[in-house]
């Protein structure tokens, strides 16, 4: 975390500086509360894939729709959540191969009873995170091409309005036998029906979710021990949240504009110093011949634009009309230095 080492201009530097608070990660489902099971099940065809849901303290809406498939007879495909801590979400298989698939369904992605939108914001969030905490797949049948899961969630997003979408992603690569792992899928790479991504308004009205997952091929017997232990779905967080490249931990400047918004008013003067384009790097009018040889980066400066550092000093308005000097620039990056 970074300190202030000295004053910057005056001493309200000691009072206007403020470490933002990162966007802390929404847990999605950690299954340590509402124990359910489905199985054996022996084959999509006969029965169907099974549905159980579970009303109680745990996952996110307080209800979770488990659903359960198993794509081969004989194998005897046991799915569980186990309800006690740690927590876990597990699948167990015996027989010699098989085609294992669930789905865990919250809000309105549920079907088995009426819909309750979750009506949570994601639009600070940069990911959605599954931990596998084991991944058991035997011995791969035939090859490379089989020898991985599949992850896929969805978002239903503004549910029940005429602006109401879903939108999804997935991971076909996740590897077949290890753990733990963290599988992440970027909010970036969602994509609705029509192969456009998500909006921060859209994002801020997340009603719906559901994750699949299943093996990506087949596999055979080879290992006594095999299953899948899906331990926490949660989204990332996003420790980074006005997007100016400096973490929000060591960001003394929330809400930063990059390029600035107010700063210069009248024109970038020579050795004045500014964000005027769309990267971290302040930028100056250079002066003719050598010149003073500076240089200054939102990094430096902890995060914090000229306007900012004009805000916190509570210079005069030469800095609004013209950019930072090289002497405000220079206390100001020695000033908050970790």
């Amino acid at each position: 975390m970074r300190t202030i080492r000295q004053p910057l201009v005056a001493l309200a530097i000691l009072c206007a500086l403020v470490i933002a608070a990162p966007a802390e990660a929404i847990v999605i489902d950690s299954f340590d509360a509402g124990p359910q099971t489905i199985g054996p099940i022996n084959a999509f065809s006969s029965p169907n894939p099974r549905t159980n849901l579970y009303v109680g303290p745990g996952p996110i809406g307080n209800r979770r729709e488990f659903r359960a498939g198993e794509g081969h007879p004989t194998n005897g495909t046991t799915f569980t959540i186990t309800g006690t801590p740690p927590g876990e979400n597990s699948i167990a298989w015996t027989g010699p191969f098989g085609a294992t698939a669930q789905w865990l369904r919250y809000g309105t992605r549920i079907v088995t009873a009426a819909p309750q939108q979750l009506n949570v914001d994601f639009s600070g969030e940069t990911a959605i995170e599954l931990d596998f905490l084991n991944l058991a797949g035997g011995v791969p049948n035939p090859g490379p091409s089989d020898t991985t899961w599949f992850v896929q969630v969805w978002l239903t997003t503004k549910a029940g309005t005429v602006d109401e979408d879903t939108w999804s992603a997935f991971d076909a690569r996740v590897p077949f036998i290890g753990g733990p792992i963290t599988v992440s899928l970027p909010l970036a790479d969602f994509r609705n029906g029509s192969s456009i991504a998500p909006t921060a308004a859209d994002l801020a009205d997340v009603d719906g979710i559901e994750v699949f997952q299943g093996n990506n091929g087949n596999f055979q017997a080879g290992a006594p021990d095999r299953h899948v232990v899906l331990g926490e779905v949660r989204t990332a967080g996003n420790p980074d949240e006005d997007n100016d490249g400096v973490v929000d931990t060591e960001d003394l400047c929330p809400g930063t504009m990059i390029p600035e918004a107010t700063v210069p008013s009248r024109r970038l003067g020579t050795n004045r110093w500014a964000l005027v384009d769309a990267d971290g790097v302040f930028d100056t009018t250079q002066p003719k011949g050598r010149g003073p040889q500076k240089s200054f980066t939102i990094e430096e400066t902890a995060g914090c634009s000229c306007e900012q550092i004009i805000a916190i000093g509570e210079l005069g308005e030469g800095h609004t009309k013209f950019g930072c000097s090289i002497s405000v620039m220079e206390e100001f990056v020695d000033a908050v230095a970790p």
